[in-house]
C-alpha cells in the first residue's frame, strides 16, 4: 500500500470504528504516518453521540 493511502487511512479512520487499523499504522515505516496515527488514537472518543434529544425523551 503506497504511503498516500496510508496516510490517507490515517488521517481519516474513525477511531471508535477502525483502531484496529490505526495501531497498525502507528507501528508503520514512514513517520509521517505513525504521527498520523498516533493523533488520532490520542483524540477523546465519546462514549455514545448526543442523539439531540433530551434524557427520558422528553422535549421542553
Amino acid at each position: 500500500m503506497s504511503w498516500a493511502v496510508r496516510w490517507t487511512v490515517a488521517h481519516r479512520a474513525d477511531a471508535r470504528l477502525q483502531r484496529d487499523w490505526l495501531l497498525r499504522l502507528s507501528e508503520d515505516a514512514d513517520p509521517e504516518v505513525r504521527a498520523q496515527a498516533l493523533e488520532r488514537l490520542a483524540e477523546p472518543t465519546p462514549l455514545s453521540q448526543p442523539t439531540g434529544e433530551p434524557h427520558g425523551g422528553h422535549r421542553p
